[in-house]
């Protein structure tokens, strides 16, 4: 069943957070929102990596359209990098748009191909949050397993995922490649 995306996004969640890890988040950000400034316009300073630790911060506090700002202008740092596009993916998700979720993981999938997270967010969003069936999910995988050329750690999510969809000969057949292709 689709879960179709709210009509306004998610902002802020109340995220159950100790005072003191509070305290020290929020010192962080701080910290990372000065270090942007005045490390902006320098040579050789990744501002792309300082955006992705201020929306991460955000993220754990519960403020997720924070956290959006930081990964887009991340995002806009450094256009070849996927993992703001990931963190994104995840993060629209939570703030209730599987729409905007799967732009944002189809991008990093396109940016950064051979990175199995990735693939695996876009077959759990697929499966769970779009309601794609099994041709649906198994594509997302097969795409997958092209882009990354096989990468066990695919392979190992794609197991699960027949396990966990009651196919056990094709999940026996995909334990089996595994093991053939990593012994140990």
């Amino acid at each position: 069943t689709l879960i179709p995306d709210k009509s306004e996004l998610v902002e802020s969640v109340n995220v159950p957070v100790s005072e003191a890890d509070r305290k020290i988040v929020q010192a962080r950000i701080l910290k990372l929102k000065q270090d942007i400034q005045s490390s902006s316009g320098k040579e050789g300073v990744n501002l792309a990596e300082s955006y992705l630790k201020l929306g991460n911060s955000y993220e754990f506090l519960g403020e997720l359209k924070a956290a959006r700002e930081s990964y887009l202008a991340a995002a806009k740092q450094n256009p070849f990098i996927a993992l703001p596009w990931g963190n994104l993916g995840t993060l629209y998700q939570s703030m209730g748009s599987p729409t905007l979720a799967k732009e944002a993981l189809e991008k990093a999938v396109s940016i950064e191909p051979t990175v199995a997270l990735n693939w695996g967010k876009l077959a759990d969003l697929t499966r769970y949050k779009l309601g794609g069936g099994e041709p649906e999910v198994s594509e997302v995988y097969k795409r997958g397993f092209a882009a990354t050329n096989g990468l066990l750690d695919l392979h190992h999510s794609y197991a699960r995922y027949l396990e966990a969809t009651d196919k056990p000969g094709q999940a026996r057949l995909e334990w089996q490649y595994i093991v053939k292709k990593n012994p140990k």
